[in-house]
């Protein structure tokens, strides 16, 4: 079996950042790096939010990011620490928009080791040096120059090696044009470790760790690295921010430690000063204050303003604190500028952002959030004026100043010196205000997926719900296909509408200036201002049904109805064409210079406007062999008089692209037969130069084709089709971001528009179903739709600022996520199950309010921390329709909850049997006193909840249990728990569950059950999946099978009777199976006396499971989905990833589409420039060899090769280039259609 991998959405966590200017100087962009993505985001200076300017993927891990930019260039370069054992150095292409690749170096092996560098990578801030480091040990410093064509070369690497060293911090220090230097905050691990050995192990706390500061100087001259200095710091240091200098300031660096800061300078004696903390009742609800409330620095950013700098700190709990210098100029050239003190001042609070945070010279704050949406934040004020933390090394003893920080005098020796601080009040923003949010669903913890298009998911037929985020910022998410969709207005119409059309004033505005509604019998014309309303001097006959409505000429106005072609021109004279005889109009199509009308019998005639402004009938007509159901011939292309085809829908189910030029008008160019009857077509022009255009066609049966057209022949070409509903398919233009696009009305709206590289590109839209629409446009919704529903108006616009498919809701949470639960049995219901670590109901819900509005709010601030082994936790029911919660449940104190599922239990006796309908009851694991790092607990309890409308969570009994059930299932009308190792079953009792079975000794650790039929699939935490099978003989399961790779899961699902799909923690994906003469032969055996027989192999079960498929995804999944996605789409496999990532794998069911997608892959590998510098089959084997899987990811990159390399790709595969594009194109949509 072959499996074909596809991303649906990229990961949301952000593994770093850095800020340059990437394209030109006089704009900033940050570089980000995503889960195997490189992506390019901007700030618009008009909407204030992020613009992604590029987006890659990279098939490799991206460590640390880092710019420089050399002496006399005009932008920055991009550095990557990567994976790769190489240092890899990008530029941008504005041209190409995308990273090229100036140099690769290899210094080491592939993977994230310990010992090889790309952990860490620093630049001299004046462009002369990099430093590329490990965790332990290695360091290599790389020489930047340019040569006379202003390349830029690198030299060879000089070591700085320095054996037993971890690294924690690298940083490049500025000192102008002196000699590069670097700072490096050192542990050494051997000096540690011999203390440790020495010391007695029951007061470690003696132990000194010798963490370190050392100085290192690239001298450029002799091309020789050398260790300057090094002194003792903090045990507890961790974090080193550069200091600008030279002529900008002292330089040195800021060494972080926990609760404190201190200025580093080789030349100068160092200054420490103390950080405020919050008060003790923000960390414990006992108001204690012990040492482990100490707060680490995790991210920091130095902006520099005109002739001065600050520098903004964050800490684990999100505060941040501005720090200053207060410096005195000196006349020592060696030393222009000396630190008398450090200012340090509560700045704000926003979430915690480890990866790191960026400022632009504008003012805008980036920070990339460790869990849930980044947010871009604008600088309101710097906080001046507020006291400050003041820290002189004059002073002699400790000093309380006024605002409540406390003075401490710098001393040249590390000092431990805990003296007490006094604290600060956390206040909502006030310096900072959020000006864009980017979504994230890291971490995505949970996950259910709803297939059922009956319980109204809508025609796209699935639903995802995601249980993000961590503690008082967790939300359910509620992921529905489709962009976002704002709707704008709704408007009661006086009867059932059967048209509309958006008419602009004159030829050179956009904006529309009348809208037209048509009845059954009658027209209503809409003036579009200020405010709405009826129009009555527009010259429109509004006693008739309108066919077509447009603006011609220069500031003319057309309508198209059963009797004729009424023309009104600017002046208001009315011209009229009445149809001959006792013909009748029935389908026209116009635009700004052309008309067609299509008669009773078939017939079509032409009308032109002429340069005065008067529409001309052609002499000749054309009659069509049947009925015309659908006519179109686009939109008129600037530069143009005339276009130069008209598409024709037939009721013979063809379709015919008719020439417009005076010489052969409506002569047939091409004809083209469909499945169905045509619904509607629309003509777009393809604005790539030398395009043609593009054909859109909509049959009754819901279907969508996608044709191209010829500019000179006329044509049909590269038919795609894509099945979008089940109702007949209504298309009309609108303008989306700007460029011409399609909407598709059918179940569900759609906007279709044609790719960079000529694909079919088909959005849905989040909103319900619409029978006509069009375009509009006003000074404040350029790119708005105004459709009709019934008798009503609706105006919406659609938004495509965003890359992801789905638009998503939010429904905030008390808790971390932990479980969700689909109510099968309650419409649009699902059960959240939260808890939280070093927590307690009480304080949760008593000490922060979780209001927006509130002055501490736990959205923002967090909950009070209690002793460890202490949980807080509650169900949610959610509906997911409305997304709002209908009913909370807390649990009791130091209660985590580990499992949950629905059971509908088996009745005993005939009389309960015959009351009706079995209920459905929610039983929820939970573990007491629970350590998540031993593991030791002190057992756990089987909750049982009755579950009805009216009542959806009410508790009916708890059940003690020796071992926490870290999973648990249905089985056959009983309740099957997987404990430790232990296996039972349990019945419903009235006061508790009663045992039915116990099956002992499965495994080490059970954390997930999956059941078909009488056979289950267990999870184990260490040694991977077993397939068992329940006997009846003797109540008990037996293992048939295990996999022979110890494997960590963390989700299986059956995929049918013989074979399995499972996700370790570590990224794999595999696909097992069982060998189908053992699963007959085990399937027939009722009693069990033939595993009973059966010897153990390889110290596991009697028979292995067979390695079918191995796949590296570059996340830790955290819920395996067999789902079908959409109407008429294959069957597929989803991944969720605990990073927010989304993914599918498709079956192949031709192995001609198999060998065909192996060769293009096989090509790929070499045409592709791998931006990581990793190889990519070596990627995606990156804990065992890729096997039977197609990396869709990297196929789709095909159609962004150039374009010469996509021909000469396309001859050795003995294909066209749209061919292949169309295969491509194929696969997505076989589970997305």
């Amino acid at each position: 079996m072959h499996l074909y991998h596809l991303s649906l959405q990229a990961s949301g966590a952000v593994d770093a950042l850095v800020i340059g200017n990437f394209c030109s100087t006089k704009r900033q962009e940050i570089a980000i790096a995503r889960v195997g993505r490189l992506e390019l985001l901007t700030v618009d200076s008009k909407t204030g939010s992020l613009v992604t300017l590029f987006s890659q993927e990279t098939f490799g891990v991206i460590r640390s990011l880092a710019s420089f930019r050399l002496i006399g260039s005009s932008k920055d370069h991009l550095v990557l620490g990567t994976d790769a054992g190489r240092l890899i150095v990008l530029s941008y292409d504005p041209k190409r928009q995308a990273f090229t690749k100036v140099c690769q170096e290899t210094f080491g092996k592939t993977g994230c080791r310990r010992i090889v560098p790309g952990q860490y990578v620093a630049c001299d801030p004046r462009g002369r040096a990099l430093m590329v480091a490990s965790v332990e040990k290695s360091k290599f410093v790389y020489v930047l120059n340019r040569d006379a064509a202003a390349n830029l070369t690198i030299s060879s690497p000089l070591e700085a090696h320095k054996a037993n060293m971890i690294i924690l911090a690298v940083a490049g220090m500025d000192v102008g044009y002196e000699n590069p230097n670097f700072a490096v905050l050192e542990i050494d691990h051997a000096s540690y470790e011999e203390q440790q050995t020495s010391s007695d192990p029951l007061s470690l706390s003696s132990i000194h760790h010798p963490t370190t500061l050392a100085f290192y100087e690239l001298d450029l001259g002799l091309n020789h690295m050398l260790r300057k200095s090094s002194r003792p710091v903090d045990p507890m240091a961790h974090h080193l921010v550069a200091i600008p200098g030279g002529t900008d300031g002292p330089g040195g660096v800021l060494v972080c430690s926990d609760d404190s800061i201190a200025w580093h300078h080789p030349d100068f004696e160092l200054i420490r000063a103390r950080l405020p903390r919050r008060p003790a009742s923000m960390f414990d609800e006992t108001g204690q204050d012990p040492a482990y409330h100490s707060t680490c620095i995790v991210s920091s950013v130095v902006h520099r303003i005109k002739k001065m700098f600050f520098v903004l700190l964050q800490n684990e709990l999100g505060d941040l604190f501005k720090v200053s210098m207060v410096t005195t100029s000196s006349s020592d050239p060696t030393c222009p500028v000396t630190v008398d003190l450090l200012s340090v001042t509560y700045f704000d609070t926003i979430p915690s952002s480890s990866v790191g945070m960026v400022l632009f010279k504008s003012g805008f704050l980036f920070a990339a959030s460790d869990f849930g949406n980044h947010y871009l934040y604008q600088v309101e004020s710097l906080g001046e004026g507020e006291g400050n933390y003041d820290d002189s090394k004059e002073a002699e003893e400790p000093a309380e100043l006024s605002n409540g920080l406390t003075r401490i005098p710098g001393d040249s020796t590390v000092s431990n010196d805990l003296s007490p601080v006094l604290k600060f009040t956390p206040h909502p923003l006030r310096h900072l205000t959020v000006v864009h949010e980017l979504e994230s669903l890291n971490p995505l913890v949970c996950s259910a997926l709803l297939c059922n298009p009956k319980r109204g998911y809508g025609s796209t037929s699935f639903k995802l719900l995601a249980g993000v985020g961590q503690g008082s910022r967790s939300s359910l998410r509620i992921l529905n296909p489709g962009l976002h969709t704002m709707e704008l207005a709704v408007s009661q119409l006086p009867d059932h509408a059967a048209g509309i059309w958006s008419v602009p004033a004159n030829s050179h505005s956009k904006v529309s200036a009348y809208m037209v509604i048509t009845f059954s019998d009658s027209t209503l014309v809409l003036s579009v201002g200020e405010e709405v309303e009826e129009a009555t001097d527009t010259g429109f006959n509004c006693s008739v049904r309108t066919l077509a409505a447009t603006q011609v000429g220069d500031r003319d106005f057309l309508q198209v109805y059963a009797r004729g072609v009424r023309h009104v021109t600017a002046e208001g004279r009315v011209r009229e064409w009445s149809a001959p005889g006792h013909k009748a109009v029935l389908k026209a199509a116009c635009n700004n210079h052309q008309v067609v009308v299509v008669l009773s019998g078939a017939e079509l005639i032409y009308f032109e406007l002429d340069d005065s402004g008067q529409l001309h009938e052609h002499r000749e007509h054309k009659s069509l062999p049947d009925d015309v159901s659908c006519l179109d011939m686009g939109e008129l292309v600037q530069g143009r008089r005339r276009n130069p085809f008209l598409v024709v829908g037939g009721m013979d189910k063809t379709i015919r692209v008719l020439s417009l030029d005076p010489d052969k008008c409506l002569e047939t160019l091409s004809l083209q037969a469909v499945s169905s009857h045509v619904e509607s077509v629309c003509l777009i022009s393809d604005e790539s130069p030398g395009g043609g255009f593009y054909l859109y066609v909509g049959l009754q049966n819901g279907l969508l084709i996608r044709a191209s057209i010829d500019a000179v022949t006329g044509q049909i070409t590269d038919s795609r089709t894509r099945l979008l509903g089940t109702q007949p398919l209504r298309l009309s233009r609108i303008q989306s971001s700007g460029t011409a696009a399609v909407l598709a009305l059918t179940n569900t709206p759609y906007i279709c528009l044609a790719g960079s590289g000529g694909e079919n590109i088909v959005h849905p839209l989040s909103y319900e179903t619409l029978e006509y629409g069009c375009g509009f446009s006003s000074p404040q919704l350029p790119d708005g739709i105004c459709a009709l529903k019934g008798d009503t108006l609706h105006i919406v616009s659609a938004d495509r600022a965003s890359s992801s498919p789905f638009h998503t809701a939010s429904v905030p949470l008390r808790f971390t996520p932990r479980r969700l639960l689909d109510l099968p049995h309650l419409s649009n219901h699902v059960l959240v199950c939260e808890s939280d670590h070093r927590h307690t109901n009480t304080a949760s819900s008593g000490a922060i309010s979780r209001s927006h509005d509130d002055a501490l709010s736990a959205m923002q601030f967090g909950y009070p921390q209690t002793r460890d082994g202490t949980w807080a936790a509650c169900l949610h029911v959610v509906n997911h329709a409305e997304a709002r919660i209908v009913a909370e449940s807390l649990l009791s104190d130091n209660e985590a909850v580990v499992s949950a599922c629905t059971v509908v239990f088996a009745r005993e006796d005939d009389e309960e049997a015959a009351a009706g309908p079995a209920p459905t009851y929610v039983c929820v694991g939970t573990a007491h006193s629970y350590h998540p790092c031993s593991r030791t607990h002190e057992g756990g309890s089987i909750l049982v909840f009755t579950s009805m409308p009216d009542a959806p969570l009410t508790l009916l009994h708890r059940t003690r249990i020796d071992e926490p059930a870290r999973a648990m299932s249905e089985f056959q009308g009983q309740l099957l728990i997987g404990a430790g190792t232990t296996l039972r079953t349990y019945a419903l009792g009235k006061r508790q569950l009663l045992r039915k079975s116990e099956t002992l000794g499965i495994g080490t650790h059970i954390v997930g059950l999956q059941v078909m039929g009488n056979r289950l699939l267990i999870s184990d935490i260490q040694r991977s999946i077993m397939l068992a099978v329940f006997h009846d003989l003797g109540s008990v399961f037996r293992v048939v099978a295990d996999e022979a790779q110890c494997r960590f899961v963390t989700a299986a699902i059956f995929l049918d009777d013989d074979t399995v799909a499972a996700a370790d923690k570590f990224g794999n994906v595999v696909v097992l199976r069982l060998d189908p003469r053992v699963s007959e032969e085990y399937g027939s055996d009722r009693s069990g006396t033939r595993l009973l027989h059966q010897k153990p192999h390889l110290l596991g079960a009697p028979h292995k499971l067979e390695l079918v498929s191995s796949f590296y995804m570059g996340d830790t999944i955290t819920q395996l989905s067999k789902a079908v996605l959409s109407v008429g789409a294959k069957e597929c496999l989803l991944c969720s990833g605990l990073r927010g990532g989304l993914n599918v794998l498709i079956p192949l069911s031709s192995k001609h589409d198999v060998t065909f997608l192996q060769t293009l892959e096989g090509h790929l590998r070499e045409e592709w420039p791998m931006l990581s510098g990793r190889e990519h089959r070596s990627y995606r084997s990156y804990y065992q060899p890729v096997k039977q899987v197609i990396d869709g990811d990297l196929i789709e990159l095909f159609t962004l090769l150039p374009m010469d390399r996509q021909r000469a790709l396309a001859s050795q595969l003995e294909h066209t280039v749209a061919e292949i594009a169309k295969k491509v194109e194929s696969y997505r949509l076989a589970a997305l259609m």
